[in-house]
């Protein structure tokens, strides 16, 4: 299992009702433990940001982007490796 935000995530054993999208619970978790920015997370992920603040924010987020799934993609390794 994965702690991250608070909550406990069981996406990486099968257990999470949502671990079919990975989007909808570790992935968000992972980002936030990691001190993503919560913009810049929901852009990584493809979400729109919502309501008013969504209307207002144009801002495409490309460089942060890059950098959070660079810095993902890192931490992703280390936690596939064994041991």
């Amino acid at each position: 299992t994965f702690q991250g935000a608070g909550r406990q995530c069981l996406a990486v054993t099968g257990e999470c009702a949502a671990a079919s999208s990975a989007c909808g619970c570790f992935l968000p978790r992972l980002l936030a433990a990691m001190g993503c920015p919560g913009d810049v997370a929901e852009s990584v992920l493809g979400h729109r940001i919502p309501g008013v603040a969504g209307a207002y924010n144009r801002h495409q987020y490309d460089a942060e982007r890059v950098e959070w799934l660079r810095r993902l993609s890192v931490r992703l390794e280390e936690l596939a490796r064994p041991g």
